[in-house]
């Protein structure tokens, strides 16, 4: 009697284990998804005069869905122009280098605070999913302007903005060329390889914790998130693509998958030591080598 009273003992306490342990891991799930979905927000603190920028303006964009976003808009003197979209907690200073390079070539840009980030309305971010909106957005306003021949629109989005990037690349069918800096395949396959990489869990199954609690919050279903795949259905616009080998937020292999879809003029840009942003001031040579020669052969 004793014996079997020891053995329910010790059967609930392992119950009341497991369940301590779950909860967790539940709830760093779910605090992993809420990062994602809630960044800090950042103003920038630069602006293009600080690149030698002198012909530019402030401008106010509204998205399908009713968000207003703030944005540079630099007028271009060959009539082409890029939309650039920053990564996640960024701002529209991302890639003001990019544009500033570019700038000297005469090319214009637009460059916007993406939804929830720097000094545009939003509640919450969906890694590309809803931000493909504001790309749209974008395109509009550049394909308004005077100056933009609307035959001579590209796109430039970096990490979460080359999600976006891809998605708005395929369903424009006006955007001639297409960069993206260091973006995921698929948005589950990120956070699979993070989760079982960066901190040594398995991906089952607390990838789909992570995703459950992702797609709760934003109202998507961000499996459905593959850049890749829309990179596939964008046709045979120009397409570049930039990683780095040492990413650790973003695999380079994800770079792989991704260029495997590509089925019109292309190039992968590797860069070698590469982090997670950062690119052309880690490598600049590559940039003037294989990056702007692509980037004023296709635009």
């Amino acid at each position: 009697m004793y014996a079997k009273a020891v053995f329910r003992l010790i059967m609930f306490a392992l119950v009341l284990l497991t369940i301590a342990i779950s909860g967790v891991v539940i709830g760093l799930c779910r605090q992993q998804a809420l990062v994602l979905v809630y960044p800090p927000r950042t103003a920038a603190q630069v602006t293009p005069a600080d690149y030698d920028i002198a012909d530019w303006r402030e401008v106010e964009l509204t998205t399908a869905d009713g968000l207003r976003l703030v944005g540079w808009y630099i007028p271009p003197r060959n009539g082409a122009a890029l939309i650039f979209l920053h990564g996640h907690s960024n701002n529209r200073s991302h890639l003001l280098p990019e544009m500033a390079r570019l700038h000297t070539d005469g090319y214009g840009g637009l460059l916007i605070d993406l939804r929830n980030h720097g000094e545009s309305e939003g509640n919450f971010t969906s890694m590309g999913w809803y931000e493909t909106a504001d790309a749209e957005a974008a395109f509009a306003f550049l394909k308004a302007q005077p100056e933009v021949d609307p035959e001579r629109i590209g796109i430039y989005g970096a990490s979460m903005g080359g999600a976006a990037a891809a998605r708005a690349a395929a369903r424009i069918p006006q955007i001639k060329l297409v960069v993206i800096d260091a973006t995921y395949a698929s948005l589950s396959g990120t956070i699979n390889h993070t989760i079982e990489k960066g901190i040594s869990l398995p991906g089952f199954p607390f990838t789909d914790i992570v995703m459950f609690f992702i797609n709760q919050e934003t109202g998507a279903q961000l499996y459905d998130l593959r850049p890749a795949d829309a990179i596939a259905s964008m046709g045979e616009k120009a397409f570049l693509l930039i990683h780095g080998t040492s990413d650790s937020v973003i695999s380079v292999e994800q770079a792989n998958l991704i260029y495997e879809q590509a089925t019109g003029p292309n190039r992968l840009v590797i860069i070698e030591g590469g982090l997670h942003g950062g690119l052309m001031q880690h490598d600049p040579d590559a940039y003037a080598d294989q990056v702007f020669p692509f980037i004023r052969e296709h635009l």
